[in-house]
């Protein structure tokens, strides 16, 4: 019906813990009025100031009618003109703020005309592949320094009137200043902020025009620090948690070059019998599923506080316990092991008619010492785990049957009676002098 939906995950909490998850759809005639409403009470009425767009650019939910209505597409017009994105740019970190002319709504919408002078921002939100668009006009945007500009021009015309009535000498004196200090703060709406007063008359208007001066400074400023925070943020995101990325974009957390030896838990996920669907199937075809099967790893490793270290072929490894600490950090492990078989089996079916592969995973899980940090070279590094720990957990992964989940008895022994294990025996490990006691995690 030329509507749009948009899809979310919420988890369903028990005993503290996320044990399944429902996955829904929401049709853009349910988000609109929500948007619209928004933007009616903060945007001077209008209704288009608040949009959602999907990854192929267009308006999925919000902006009323016309050249912004649902199915409308940006690419190249409004915010988005002169700026070139490719579909799927929103699957990642993404912002953006612009200064444009308005697309236009339809006659009789309450909207921005067409060719309206405009600023707005966006910004990505990559677990749903949307982006949020807010649009204002550039008078009301500006307003606070576009109402001190009046204000300097009211005064700077009650000062001439009072020059003329106290001679030509008083007037130079006095009007000057002022028309610098006016044209200071058309600068200022011009975000050029590095201009400073140079008025020097050694009265109130010389402190003004250096309290202005502080003013373009420290605005300055905040704005390079939201743009740093920001840059640090959406680049330690991708492999971070949210919260772990943003404590250390905030400066409260830090990754320090090198490794630090930490007790962790590793966990290897790969994806049993994976190589003959890769041989036989388009490589179109392989990426998708890939993709698809990532995201729904990752989250599940973010929402149980892990780490996603990296993806090999069809496998994944995630860190606990690093690189904040975490006590349960074998508990956290198993039981995201429990949420990715839960998610694998429950997509499995849609899997199997879209690719015509069954998808079963096999899992590896150890706990111990590692080296854990940025490792590499000064030109490309990577925040990962390394030790004999790490190679226990892998091969753990690769002797695992489908939906089962091997672990070492130095996580069985950490997490009690929390998990229910069974002991399997011991096993030779390639790489160990010594056999090991391999259990596995039951349901």
């Amino acid at each position: 019906e030329g509507g749009a939906l948009l899809r979310y995950a919420e988890p369903v909490v028990r005993d503290g813990q996320p044990r399944a998850f429902v996955v829904g759809t929401v049709p853009s005639s349910a988000l609109s009025p929500r948007l619209e409403g928004i933007s009616r009470d903060r945007f001077e009425g209008r209704t288009d100031g608040v949009l959602l767009l999907g990854g192929d650019l267009k308006v999925m939910a919000g902006g009323g009618q016309g050249a912004l209505a649902v199915g409308s597409s940006l690419g190249g017009v409004d915010l988005l003109a002169g700026i070139s994105l490719v579909e799927g740019a929103f699957d990642k970190p993404y912002g953006l703020a612009a200064e444009f002319r308005a697309a236009g709504a339809a006659p009789g919408a309450k909207g921005a005309p067409a060719g309206a002078a405009m600023v707005g921002s966006l910004r990505s939100l990559p677990e749903l592949g949307v982006a949020v668009a807010v649009r204002r006009t550039r008078e009301a945007a500006y307003g606070a320094l576009e109402q001190a500009r009046q204000l300097l021009l009211g005064a700077a015309a009650l000062l001439a009137l009072l020059a003329l009535g106290a001679g030509a000498w008083l007037a130079a004196r006095t009007t000057a200043p002022v028309a610098r200090l006016v044209e200071l703060t058309r600068a200022y709406a011009r975000r050029d902020f590095a201009r400073r007063s140079d008025v020097a008359t050694g009265d109130e208007l010389e402190t003004l025009g250096a309290a202005m001066g502080d003013m373009a400074g420290q605005l300055a400023a905040s704005e390079k620090e939201i743009e740093r925070r920001a840059t640090v943020e959406a680049d330690l995101s991708r492999y971070l948690p949210a919260p772990v990325a943003r404590a250390i974009a905030e400066g409260s957390a830090s990754l320090a070059l090198g490794g630090e030896r930490r007790a962790v838990s590793v966990l290897f996920a790969d994806v049993v019998a994976f190589t003959s669907f890769a041989e036989g199937a388009p490589p179109e075809r392989v990426v998708g599923l890939l993709n698809e099967l990532f995201s729904t790893l990752t989250e599940v490793v973010f929402r149980h506080g892990g780490t996603v270290d990296k993806f090999i072929g069809d496998c994944v490894m995630a860190v606990f316990g690093a690189p904040a600490a975490q006590a349960d950090h074998a508990a956290r492990a198993l039981a995201a092991a429990e949420d990715m078989h839960r998610f694998v089996e429950a997509q499995s079916p849609a899997w199997k008619r879209r690719h015509g592969v069954e998808v079963r995973l096999g899992i590896g899980v150890n706990s111990g010492e590692a080296v854990v940090g940025n490792l590499g070279s000064a030109a490309r590094m990577e925040y990962t785990a390394v030790g004999d720990m790490v190679n226990v957990a892998a091969r753990l992964e690769g002797m695992a049957r489908p939906g089962q989940t091997l672990l070492t008895r130095a996580v069985a022994d950490q997490v009690g009676a929390a998990f229910r294990t069974a002991s399997l025996g011991s096993h030779p490990i390639r790489g160990k002098e010594l056999p090991i006691e391999v259990l596995e995690l039951q349901g």
